[in-house]
């Protein structure tokens, strides 16, 4: 009756959608021998519950299934080897939770005890150790037994209906089995011997599953949804009642007829005449009856299925029933649960109980109720429960009878919850401590998202509503919204993610630096979101500017040391230079005047090289503008370790390996002395009392990237070919600690040092695009290597000779205006100018010059003006003899360089520069240039 009822309503459904043609064929593992789930039928082809399940989803879901029906550990095999897509009827453990999904339940069966008839009677699951027991080999009634010390006298058989046939035949006294599927395979076979022993197992519950492996989240999705609908749709119910059930406890009926035949006989005959009599009302009796065995059929086929666990409180005799899932929730016996409402208060949480309480009050007076609240399971462990009632029945005075509910197990969601709401305070808090917030730009709705932390970069109170996007841009400064609209046209046309510096304005006017970084989301090939980081970077640009002025001050401060450690050693080559001077000068008053080529060239040479040394004062002062230009460091080398050799340890001896090659570095040549001389002197200090030597070399070098990672500056530098400048002493070595902090500012090891020497070595390294390495051994001395880049199409600097000479023959004409407040510079630039035939008119200031120009009538034939003056200086004096004549060439001559000397004399025509000291051949020189070039503007044309 129950087949042709199931079948009539499966004809009666509504036809499921068929699979898309097109959609990919999914290969599904079955065990071959596993009826009624799976097995291959008469013709050789797939059956059983599972078969005709995705079958079902297939239709509801588009899908389309290839059944491969296997030996069981072969379809595991070849499932774990990804040659199937899912498995159809897999239980779920923690081992497979490792490696595969699984859906929703789709069978669920609780664990029993079958029993052959005349074996010892079981009342405790202690009593099971007198017990042969049949059970499938790694079954989930397997790991059971061994998991409680049950294992020591067991029947390993292939699978449950071998176990059920080794009692029936008494090759064993019990087997451990799935309920369900245990009735239906001793009905089917008709086993008499073996029967349902009552022993309840509330650990063991059998959950079957669609298995598919990790990452087929999509494949998973449709599953599920496929098993819910025909949960919902009443198709589960049909295939279940087909293949599973219903179920009943069954005693043979034909052995009891038999041995009461004459009772059958006579109760026969009586039903018979009854029926035959009351014909209508026993086929109206049978209808309820089929009809009410029905539903409770399908109400316990859809419990089984459910995670629900079901209760029922009659009120007027104060029971409550309780279904099977309330022991399994509570990892109990569902005779340790009392059927009364209050059972469950003693394990109640305490915090929840007034809400229980409450809750139980809204229902008696509106009818229905929901809440949630936690209880203490077997285990001791909180379980959170989601309960709801309905008041399904009244009495005559309206007062609710019956009351029946439904309450689910949430502890996994909870503890989801928690994670999340967890999650999200520490995302805020560590936002906020990083000062760090999240934004999200939704292309489709053109709408924007902060988090809380951006709101309050803004100065703004968090908000739930998004921003329009104009809102967003009203923030920025000027110039930075002009940056931000460029880089989001970029990110939506091309999806390309961007890392911005802007400047905002706050909504309480405070201007704020941020780092934004965005980044893309597609949809398809089109952009369908932008989202990233906002973080306040304020104080880090605050600290880089202090950073970059400490710099600076560290490096001036380090250039003031630096030139008092020099003073010795340049007060003692001018004290040399000025012997030679003095001297010869002495012996020229000595003869009566008679001086010797001899002499003069010693005095000559001795006052250039005193030049020199006032040039190389003037730039390593920083009194000439920071410029890279091409140089050999090699020369650079010798030119400045001769300027401190007297300053070094006496007892230190400076040797040179230099590159026989020029090596040629694009630099500014100050900056380089100033760290040649630190790390020089650094040497010294470091060899201290004790002899030593101090090693100077340079060459070229291929520095290798694993080379470059060992650097303390520039590791970040590409490998590649490097010129390299090594110092290297024998004295007192560092130790790791002391290397790790040579670059502090004002950190040193000597008593009167101000630890500024290789700080400011940090900058200038930087600087110039170099490394710096540092090598030390306690006891063994330090090894100092600077790594620069070579030069690529420079020439090093060098000086043009002279096109004239004190000695030409060839004789000059006019006037020329010395201006200057040194008489001995008077002087000497008119003895050179009158030498070589120039007549000179002499003015020892500006005033004074401006008399003698109106005087003559400006006709001079050039100008000679010292720059700095008392009174109406260099500059001053130059405007007004402009304003007299522009065509009067100007020489300016000046102690300071010609970039210093520059930067305060306009920008004119015909205005020269000489640096003194100068010889009678430089002024010469650049006096003939500056007259031929005004003689060829007044002509307009060109002398030869």
């Amino acid at each position: 009756m129950l087949a042709w009822l199931a079948l009539l309503i499966h004809l009666a459904a509504p036809a499921l959608p068929a699979a898309a043609p097109d959609a990919p064929v999914l290969r599904v593992g079955l065990d071959v021998s596993a009826k009624p789930f799976s097995y291959v039928d008469e013709n050789g082809r797939p059956a059983g519950f599972c078969v005709d399940l995705l079958e079902a989803i297939g239709r509801d879901q588009g899908l389309r299934f290839e059944y491969i029906a296997l030996p069981w550990s072969d379809a595991l095999a070849q499932f774990g080897d990804g040659k199937l897509d899912l498995l159809a009827n897999l239980n779920r453990t923690p081992e497979r939770t490792r490696l595969n999904d699984f859906s929703t339940p789709h069978v669920r069966m609780a664990g029993a005890l079958f029993i052959r008839e005349n074996a010892p009677r079981v009342h405790t699951h202690d009593d099971l150790r007198a017990l042969r027991i049949a059970v499938s080999s790694e079954s989930l009634a397997h790991q059971y037994l061994r998991d409680h010390g049950l294992d020591k006298n067991l029947l390993l058989v292939t699978d449950m209906s071998a176990a059920l046939t080794a009692v029936e035949k008494g090759a064993a006294d019990a087997a451990l089995t799935p309920r369900t599927l245990s009735l239906k395979t001793i009905r089917d076979r008709g086993y008499r011997n073996v029967s349902d022993s009552g022993l309840n197992f509330p650990d063991l519950t059998y959950t079957s599953h669609l298995a598919v492996r990790h990452g087929r989240s999509e494949l998973l999705y449709k599953l599920n949804l496929g098993l819910h609908n025909l949960r919902e749709d009443g198709t589960y119910a049909v295939l279940y009642s087909r293949w599973l059930g219903p179920i009943e406890t069954i005693r043979e009926s034909w052995q009891i007829a038999r041995a009461h035949w004459l009772t059958f006989l006579l109760v026969t005959s009586a039903l018979a005449l009854v029926f035959f009599l009351q014909r209508r009302l026993l086929l109206r009796l049978r209808r309820q009856t089929q009809d009410l065995k029905t539903s409770e059929e399908r109400l316990t086929l859809a419990l089984e299925g459910s995670e629900d666990a079901v209760w029922d409180w009659d009120i007027l005799n104060g029971r409550v029933n309780r279904s099977e899932r309330w022991a399994q929730i509570l990892g109990c016996r569902p005779d340790e649960i009392a059927p009364q409402i209050d059972a469950l208060a003693a394990i109640t949480h305490p915090d929840d109980l007034e809400r229980v309480e409450q809750s139980k009050r809204n229902l008696m007076r509106d009818g229905y109720g929901r809440v949630e609240y936690r209880l203490r399971a077997h285990d001791g462990t909180w379980r959170w429960i989601f309960d709801r009632g309905k008041v399904v029945a009244r009495d005559s005075e309206n007062r609710p009878s019956r009351v029946t509910g439904a309450a689910t197990d949430i502890t996994l969601r909870k503890r989801i919850e928690a994670a999340l709401v967890r999650s999200q305070a520490l995302l805020e808090q560590t936002q906020q401590a990083a000062g760090m917030g999240g934004w999200e730009y939704d292309l489709r709705t053109r709408t924007i998202f902060w988090t809380k932390e951006t709101w309050r970069i803004h100065d703004l109170p968090p908000a739930d509503d998004p921003l329009p996007e104009e809102r967003v841009f009203d923030f920025c400064a000027p110039h930075s919204r002009e940056i931000l609209t460029a880089a989001v046209g970029l990110a939506v046309t091309e999806g390309q993610s961007f890392d911005l510096e802007l400047e905002i304005v706050t909504a309480n006017s405070r201007l704020v630096w941020v780092r934004c970084i965005g980044r893309v989301e597609l949809a398809g090939e089109k952009v369908a979101r932008l989202f990233g980081s906002l973080q306040d970077i304020t104080r880090n640009k605050k600290a880089d500017e202090d950073r970059q002025k400490l710099q600076l001050k560290m490096l001036e401060a380090q250039k003031l040391e630096s030139l008092g450690v020099l003073a010795g050693g340049i007060a003692h080559d001018f004290n040399n230079l000025l012997t030679v001077i003095m001297g010869n000068a002495s012996l020229a008053r000595a003869t009566n005047g008679t001086v010797s080529a001899e002499a003069l060239e010693h005095i000559e040479t001795a006052s250039n090289r005193a030049a020199d040394l006032c040039r190389q004062m003037l730039s390593y002062a920083g009194k000439s503008r920071f410029s890279l230009e091409g140089h050999d460091l090699n020369a650079l080398i010798q030119d400045t370790t001769h300027l401190f050799k007297t300053s070094i340890a006496k007892n230190a001896v400076l040797e040179y390996t230099l590159s026989p090659a020029p090596l040629q570095v694009e630099i500014d040549a100050s900056q380089i002395r100033q760290v040649i001389m630190n790390l020089v002197i650094n040497a010294s200090d470091a060899i201290g009392t004790a002899p030593g030597k101090i090693r100077v070399r340079s060459f070229l070098k291929a520095v290798t990237a694993d080379q470059m990672r060992d650097a303390r500056i520039g590791q970040e530098r590409p490998p590649g070919d490097y010129i390299i400048l090594e110092v290297e002493d024998d004295g007192c070595g560092m130790s790791a600690e002391t290397i790790t902090r040579i670059f502090d500012p004002f950190f040193t090891t000597k008593f009167t040092g101000r630890g500024l020497g290789l700080a400011a070595v940090l900058g200038i390294v930087r600087a110039h695009r170099g490394a710096f390495f540092v090598r030390s051994t306690l006891g063994k001395g330090t090894t100092f290597t600077l790594a620069l880049p070579p030069a690529t199409g420079v020439a090093a600097t060098q000086v043009k000779p002279v096109a004239l000479t004190f000695s030409s023959t060839e004789k000059a004409e006019g006037t020329i205006l010395i201006v200057d407040d040194e008489p001995q510079v008077r002087k000497i630039s008119a003895s050179i100018l009158e030498k070589q035939g120039y007549t000179t008119a002499l003015a020892s200031d500006g005033y004074e010059a401006l008399a003698l120009a109106l005087a003559h009538g400006m006709r001079f034939k050039a100008v000679l003006l010292d720059l700095t003056m008392p009174g109406l200086d260099g500059p001053a004096t130059l405007r007004e003899l402009r304003a007299l004549s522009k065509t009067v060439p100007v020489l300016i001559m000046s102690g300071y360089s010609e970039t210093d000397a520059r930067k305060h004399i306009i920008a004119a025509p015909l205005v020269g520069f000489i640096p003194k000291p100068f010889t009678a051949d430089d002024l010469l020189v650049k006096i003939k240039a500056l007259t031929t070039q005004a003689d060829e503007m007044t002509s307009g044309t060109p002398q030869k």
